[in-house]
């Protein structure tokens, strides 16, 4: 009985101790120790601010492990390039999605649409450049005989320009079945040419890896230096709307090989070039340890660098319509960074996947794409996400059945009517915020 008193005054005494402690408190003094939360549902500004962030709604399951690229056409239809099936997929501007061609290669690396409406899809390995028709039947337009495709881009003439590895070429095909020595433009030193993308003067910017350079050739060809970067990769660029070049670089090669195939056992000659452009300066910003960077070059040939990273990988870059900034789609947690042409950084969104691999825009929306989980299709007016930038924005999450976005999917995002939200912080100061929006 003694020690039955004994076990109860213990138990007695545990739960009177237990239900003394009161709920525990906890704050943040950083903006470092904020991003290293969850920031599910909340955008972070560069101070700290932590406001309310758009969420995504799953449109199309794809089935796919990877989806290279995305393309729209002049209607706004959205393209969706995958591996390891060479599969490309087409969603319309109602959201509805289907399996549009099955190309023989493993990856759909590029693709793009000419003004006419003419749609080319490059693949790899054993690199090709396909012309697909409006049924979906494909016909091989341009074969140049290497290993890799990584990029395509339109040029005002309608000729397409190829960027090409493991041999550092580009080439203008100007017509079906073109001779790959009278279309090539540049045979670099250069491993990989990795992004491609032309103005409206028929000037075009080429990215390179391992040199981690951007050229520049004129609509006659000739060859110009643009940008040393100081990192690996130039993975992405983008044109802003006032001329300027935006150049996405990474400090790790990223046009790793995907999945291959047998080598294809057709050479052709190494075609020397006789222009050569001059080296450029090399880089003033010392980012030898970033896994990222982000370089703004204007128009007159200057550079500022406006966002770095050591601890983000960032594979997606989108010039922003409002001509202040840039979206950045990276592998942290699948986060989407708005970095202004100042430099200031502002977390826009965390997504369910965890890799944004490409952003583009259709018509007056937005989409961003997953290389590895999930594919999401951010169907956002512009105009919203302009004022999201000014988080003045409300936005509505609908969860796919099931839960938790799986592999290759499509989600869009979908705005309530305009309901404006209070420009001022959770609580007045940058930092010290309480809230249950940032888990631990």
């Amino acid at each position: 009985m003694i020690k039955l008193l004994s076990a109860l005054s213990f138990v007695l005494g545990f739960c009177t101790f237990s239900f003394a402690i009161g709920p525990s408190i906890w704050s943040v003094n950083s903006k470092s120790e904020v991003m290293r939360g969850d920031a599910r549902g909340v955008s972070i500004d560069d101070s700290g601010v932590i406001r309310l962030a758009p969420r995504l709604n799953e449109v199309l399951k794809t089935d796919q492990p990877y989806i290279w690229s995305s393309a729209v056409d002049p209607s706004g239809n959205i393209f969706l390039g995958t591996g390891s099936d060479g599969k490309i997929f087409q969603v319309n501007v109602s959201g509805r999605g289907w399996m549009y061609v099955d190309l023989p290669e493993l990856n759909v690396t590029a693709m793009a649409f000419a003004r006419g409406g003419e749609f080319y899809a490059a693949t790899s390995p054993d690199g090709k450049v396909y012309r697909i028709d409006a049924s979906g039947k494909y016909t091989v337009y341009f074969d140049p005989k290497q290993k890799y495709i990584w990029a395509l881009a339109i040029l005002p003439d309608g000729s397409v320009a190829v960027g090409t590895g493991d041999n550092g070429r580009i080439y203008r095909v100007r017509s079906a079945n073109a001779d790959p020595s009278a279309s090539l433009v540049f045979d670099t030193s250069e491993t990989n040419i990795v992004s491609l993308v032309s103005d409206k003067s028929g000037n075009l910017y080429a990215g390179t890896d391992p040199g981690g350079l951007v050229l520049r050739f004129g609509p006659d060809g000739k060859p110009f230096a643009l940008l040393d970067s100081g990192v690996r990769e130039i993975h992405s660029l983008a044109l802003g709307n006032d001329g300027s070049l935006y150049a996405l670089g990474l400090g790790e090669s990223a046009a790793a090989k995907p999945s291959e195939t047998p080598a294809s056992s057709t050479t052709d000659a190494k075609t020397v070039t006789t222009a050569t452009p001059e080296p450029p300066a090399k880089s003033r910003y010392d980012i030898s340890n970033a896994k990222s960077a982000v370089y703004r070059i204007s128009s007159d040939g200057g550079n500022d660098l406006i966002w770095a990273s050591q601890s983000v990988s960032a594979f997606s870059l989108y010039a922003h319509q409002n001509g202040k900034g840039v979206l950045i789609g990276t592998s942290d947690k699948g986060r989407i960074y708005y970095v202004t042409n100042e430099g200031r950084e502002t977390l826009a969104v965390q997504t369910d996947a965890n890799q944004i691999s490409t952003i583009g825009s259709a018509g007056n929306q937005l989409f961003v794409t997953s290389r590895i989980k999930a594919l999401f299709s951010g169907l956002v007016a512009i105009q919203t996400l302009r004022e999201a930038m000014n988080h003045r924005y409300w936005m509505q999450k609908v969860r796919p059945a099931g839960g938790e976005f799986g592999g290759g999917r499509l989600a869009e995002f979908k705005s309530k009517p305009a309901v404006e939200i209070p420009t001022s912080p959770m609580r007045h100061g940058a930092f010290g915020h309480q809230s249950d929006q940032i888990h631990r």
